[in-house]
């Protein structure tokens, strides 16, 4: 059972963030432009790279102590050589995506 202190300060610490988030919007001018180069910094980041890069560190950790065929290891090799092309087609593309973003900023 909440007391009601707690869910009037919960109240009130979300209508203050939302409260400063819409003024940021309203008095930072180009705003959309700001939000748009760190959107696609960070959505290209999380999408192509970190993925195949979460998969890499975890196939590096071995296999412990379960004692898996060689075809299972070769198969995993091929797909950590996969991993390691899409992370570098990962990090290309968020770096495109990032370079677009700013000149577009920057451009107009």
């Amino acid at each position: 059972i909440l007391s009601g202190n707690i869910y009037l300060s919960n109240i009130l610490i979300r209508c203050m963030i939302c409260s400063v988030c819409t003024m940021v919007a309203v008095l930072v001018p180009d705003f959309v432009k700001f939000i748009s180069f760190f959107g696609s910094a960070c959505v290209a980041f999380v999408s192509f790279t970190l993925p195949p890069l979460m998969y890499i560190a975890l196939m590096s950790k071995g296999t412990g102590e379960n004692d898996f065929s060689s075809s299972f290891s070769a198969n995993i090799s091929n797909h950590v050589l996969f991993d390691k092309a899409m992370l570098i087609v990962g990090i290309l593309v968020t770096c495109v995506a990032s370079f677009l973003t700013f000149e577009d900023m920057f451009g107009s």
